[in-house]
């Protein structure tokens, strides 16, 4: 499923399914005696969307997963705040070099020697009427497999980005696979409501 195939199947009156989701002609209702489409299978089906809203084409390259092994090259430059202490953290934009977030990461601590990279947390918490928190940061230890991952307890869910660049953890511009993705997402509440 891609963006143009949400986008034509928004645009027609009819819209034939894929992922094994049931098929209709009627795209915000099932047919009669035809289960919901559950909350989850609905934001599965958005995980890409959602994965290419957060880090568009271009953001990570394979250079910056690369280790020469040399300790002179330059820091990396991350926006570093928590959206809990600075409501400017939410919605920091790319390029937004002169913001006094951007900051260059140390290799102090325990990581010595690791080379950072930028990481963006974005958690809603539940016993504040599922709030959401954006935190920026430097990070030393690597997810082995994932730039994005997802985690939940009791509390609170979060979905951790990792990236390589400069700047790669800001807020993206508005981009065509971010529209389809609060479309989706306005599309699943409708399907499992």
């Amino acid at each position: 499923w891609t963006p143009r195939d949400f986008a034509i199947c928004l645009n027609h009156d009819h819209c034939d399914k894929t992922f094994g989701f049931w098929k209709t002609y009627y795209p915000f209702h099932p047919p009669a005696g035809q289960a919901k489409m559950s909350l989850s299978r609905c934001l599965f089906a958005a995980l890409p969307l959602l994965l290419l809203a957060l880090f568009p084409a271009g953001t990570v390259s394979q250079e910056n997963f690369l280790d020469d092994g040399s300790d002179a090259s330059p820091p990396i430059f991350c926006y570093q705040c928590n959206s809990g202490v600075d409501l400017d953290c939410t919605n920091l934009q790319a390029n937004s070099t002169n913001s006094v977030h951007y900051k260059p990461c140390s290799d102090l601590g325990e990581y010595k020697g690791a080379k950072p990279f930028c990481r963006k947390i974005v958690q809603t918490i539940f016993e504040r009427n599922n709030m959401i928190r954006v935190i920026r940061k430097c990070g030393w230890e690597k997810h082995p497999r994932l730039d994005c991952y997802n985690m939940a307890n009791d509390d609170h869910t979060e979905t951790v980005c990792q990236c390589f660049q400069d700047g790669c953890n800001s807020a993206h511009h508005f981009s065509a696979a971010g529209a389809a993705l609060a479309m989706l997402l306005a599309l699943c509440h409708i399907l499992v409501s």
